[in-house]
């Protein structure tokens, strides 16, 4: 399993290192990952509300959780995305969210097909 994480660009390494080395535990977090903690919808619908606070803190989630699972570029996208809704840049949000979110449900696709 590892392996083929690592096929999908994972950080394997550190990922382990968040979960204390524990691969059952790193497994559950995948799972969650993709099953009942996606919320793409969500943080899409959240923006077209144009629910600023919401937004920021589901991308903050997102760029935590991503970190963890060792999506370091999933993660670095989402930090972007979250210091821009802190500082009220909404032409980078307008013009980077669709590409992290496509990236999102890329990921999350990728990594259903080896559970």
């Amino acid at each position: 399993m590892i392996d083929e994480l690592k096929s999908l660009g994972l950080d394997t390494v550190s990922a382990l290192k968040f979960c204390t080395g524990n691969e059952e535990f790193y497994t559950e977090i995948l799972e969650d990952f993709t099953g009942p903690d996606y919320n793409k919808d969500e943080i899409d619908e959240t923006l077209n509300a144009g629910d600023m606070d919401n937004y920021e803190t589901m991308v903050h989630a997102l760029k935590s959780t991503a970190k963890t699972i060792g999506a370091t570029g999933l993660s670095e996208m989402a930090l972007k995305l979250e210091t821009a809704a802190k500082s009220g840049d909404m032409d980078y949000i307008n013009n980077n969210h669709a590409l992290v979110m496509n990236e999102y449900e890329a990921l999350v696709e990728s990594i259903k097909k080896l559970f």
